[in-house]
């Protein structure tokens, strides 16, 4: 069984290998918390292929989600 920052690093990976393949990144139940979201956001600043990304059911916070939004935010495609 993975850890809560291995699947983070995964689903990091997956964003910033932007294969064309991957339009949508489910880590939902990832047990993703707000050092995941520190992982995953500069993944989502340099993803030009995932247009959907689920978190559901992770415990992100108001903090984890402001990151993952800054990622977002930092992405210009």
């Amino acid at each position: 069984t993975s850890t809560r920052m291995e699947r983070a690093e995964e689903g990091a990976e997956s964003l910033r290998s932007n294969d064309p393949l991957i339009a949508e990144l489910s880590l939902d139940l990832a047990r993703v918390g707000v050092n995941g979201a520190r992982v995953i956001a500069p993944a989502l600043a340099v993803n030009t292929t995932v247009q959907a990304l689920s978190l559901s059911g992770n415990a992100l916070g108001n903090e984890g989600v402001a990151i993952i939004v800054e990622g977002l935010r930092d992405n210009t495609t």
